[in-house]
């Protein structure tokens, strides 16, 4: 490669490890490979992104002459990829410490749900709650793990564009409910076959306590797509203060004051 070549003043377009150059009709497209890199002004770039998306234009890393020079130097196109990753990299790592701390804020409700019910009732009564808790959440969250194996993917895909996450985020929540409301309704109905094959006779007191879960879950399926419209954004803070926080401030809330006047029925 020639120094001469290049411009004083002028950046290459780097996404992924590779090249990119301006066409033309000022759209953005891989270049072609040669030994000719193509370099432009600030100003020629900003008008060529501004004809993609925000998403898209964001994944462009700017980088000047000289520094690519240097950078082909001492490893070339690697470690411009790696200089364009580590920001991703930081990003994902900052979305999974909130998902972290939400799931450890949903099982310290969880732990202080038991020990209000323990300190209040009875150990009798942990372990009803316990074990009609488990049944309910085991038999609809494998539904919900793999339609989010499905749906996730997907939602982040067009998380960019408003009106492509609404048709999404309602035809999730109609297969949703298609798959869910059935397997609410089987719940409600073999409640008691499910506890004597589950556990013993001993629990038949559980009956209506799941039964009535069992019409959560599928209140539940409704609001189950639109949680994962603010992770897949990648807004972490919305996250955090819905699931993270209101979401198990208000189910500590609701389950100590109906323990409270009715008890594990409640």
């Amino acid at each position: 490669m020639n120094k001469n070549e290049y411009k004083v003043n002028t950046y290459v377009l780097i996404k992924n490890g590779e090249i990119y150059e301006i066409d033309e009709e000022g759209c953005v497209k891989k270049a072609k490979n040669g030994e000719n890199v193509p370099f432009y002004r600030k100003r020629e770039i900003s008008e060529a992104l501004c004809k993609m998306t925000k998403r898209k234009s964001s994944k462009f890393l700017l980088v000047k002459k000289d520094d690519f020079i240097h950078m082909e130097q001492n490893g070339g196109t690697e470690k411009i990829f790696c200089s364009l990753m580590f920001p991703l990299a930081k990003k994902m790592i900052s979305l999974g410490i909130i998902m972290m701390i939400a799931t450890l804020l949903g099982t310290f409700t969880n732990y202080m749900v038991n020990t209000f019910i323990g300190k209040t009732g009875s150990l009798n009564d942990v372990g009803l709650f316990q074990a009609a808790n488990s049944i309910t959440n085991q038999y609809i969250g494998l539904v919900f793990t793999a339609m989010g194996m499905d749906f996730f993917p997907r939602l982040s895909a067009v998380s960019s564009d408003t009106q492509k996450i609404r048709e999404l985020v309602n035809q999730q929540t109609e297969i949703v409910i298609l798959i869910s409301i059935p397997l609410a309704i089987l719940l409600i109905i073999t409640a008691p076959l499910l506890i004597k094959i589950l556990l013993t006779d001993q629990f038949l007191t559980l009956v209506p306590v799941i039964r009535w879960m069992g019409l959560g879950i599928a209140f539940k399926a409704i609001a189950f797509p639109m949680g994962y419209i603010s992770f897949a954004k990648g807004d972490k803070r919305t996250f955090f203060w819905l699931e993270g926080i209101w979401g198990n401030v208000l189910m500590l809330c609701l389950n100590i004051t109906f323990y409270y006047y009715w008890g594990v029925y409640g």
